[in-house]
């Protein structure tokens, strides 16, 4: 097995946490980092631009009365709901990759990993807007840490990676996603 990469430079995902176009660019050119290291950028980068957000909201919200459009509670506890609704169903789309070539598995991969962040990150952007209807921070405050748990859950660990090649294997298949996703079969792919 191929040696992993790591989660890349710290200037690099320092930078994708704030410019993560440039980031990916550094990451997936040729010469550069593992694609999974891109896909890490990605990672921090979604839980960055949750937590921007998050001031963003504290200072929308900031100087109202907390009485907006709708009530707070329900839409504290709407938008919770809703982002462990979103994280579960990330949990559980398609949960096994098909074996195949190596770049098939991979990009299977690649695509339900942004689903699952997609899905991570759509229901804080409901708390979001939200917050702006009722004039509290409350609903996006609610709905934040459990997207954050659910774009670790989904983050692209050395761990993560080797747990979907045991998966792979059970099923008979011989491709190493985390080979792949390493260089191990090849020149880096852009993600």
């Amino acid at each position: 097995m191929t040696d992993d990469p790591g989660w890349g430079r710290p200037r690099d995902i320092a930078l994708g946490a704030v410019a993560p176009q440039l980031a990916l660019r550094r990451a997936s050119g040729p010469g550069e980092q593992a694609p999974v290291v891109a896909l890490r950028i990605l990672s921090v980068s979604f839980a960055a631009g949750l937590l921007l957000i998050a001031v963003v909201t504290l200072f929308v919200t900031s100087g109202g009365s907390g009485e907006g459009a709708i009530p707070t509670a329900p839409a504290s506890v709407g938008a919770g709901l809703l982002a462990v609704a979103g994280v579960a169903v990330g949990r559980t789309w398609r949960a096994t990759l098909t074996c195949g070539p190596a770049d098939e598995v991979v990009s299977a991969f690649r695509v339900r990993f942004l689903l699952r962040l997609a899905l991570c990150e759509g229901p804080a952007m409901v708390g979001f807007v939200l917050a702006i209807l009722t004039g509290s921070p409350l609903p996006y405050l609610a709905a934040l840490p459990i997207a954050l748990v659910g774009i670790a859950l989904d983050a692209p660990t050395a761990t993560r990676l080797r747990a979907e090649d045991e998966r792979l294997a059970l099923a008979g298949c011989g491709t190493s996603l985390h080979d792949a996703l390493v260089g191990a079969s090849g020149p880096a792919e852009p993600v």
